[in-house]
């Protein structure tokens, strides 16, 4: 009886350990960190889409300059800062990623890549790639750099979607 108890136990915790172990989705080609969905969008074309896209965007990332918009698509480098607690250190991270919208045939694809950490001082980037970042330390301070992050880009895909689909904006949670 204990060691049936003993076992289930076990494995609750091993399962639970594994769907807790990594927040940020990972290229397994590359190693890097990246997020990467098509998403249809009934009943619109492409024009509109790509005009939310932008809309979107502008809003959500007033601070990213739009000159490497194209015709199909919209791309920006983002900045996103905030402190990552490591140990009884508070480390202030600079967080700097792409992201891309492509349109096409009713649906659209955003992806979130080329994520590193450094310093964005007018266009001019000196950073170094957000995977060998992490790997300096060692594995246990993971999940609290990759937990904020994941936090983040799933704010900004959620808001996207449903500006994608309604015009609004996402209200935030003032965290009562």
């Amino acid at each position: 009886m204990v060691s049936k108890r003993l076992i289930v136990s076990l494995i609750f915790i091993f399962v639970s350990s594994i769907s807790i172990a990594q927040l940020v989705k990972i290229d397994s080609e590359t190693g890097e960190y990246k997020y990467d969905e098509v998403v249809q969008a009934e009943g619109m074309a492409s024009a509109q889409i790509l005009s939310r896209a932008k809309t979107w965007t502008d809003t959500y990332y007033p601070e990213t300059d739009n000159s490497l918009d194209s015709v199909g698509a919209v791309k920006r480098v983002c900045t996103y800062k905030f402190s990552w607690k490591l140990g009884s250190k508070t480390i202030p991270i600079a967080l700097i990623y792409d992201m891309n919208i492509k349109v096409k045939d009713n649906r659209y694809r955003y992806i979130f890549s080329n994520f590193r950490v450094g310093s964005n001082a007018q266009g001019d980037i000196q950073a170094i790639s957000l995977a060998k970042y992490i790997s300096r330390f060692p594995e246990r301070y993971h999940m609290g750099i990759e937990e904020p992050i994941d936090t983040h880009i799933t704010k900004s895909i959620t808001s996207m979607d449903m500006y994608m689909k309604t015009e609004k904006m996402a209200v935030e949670d003032d965290n009562w």
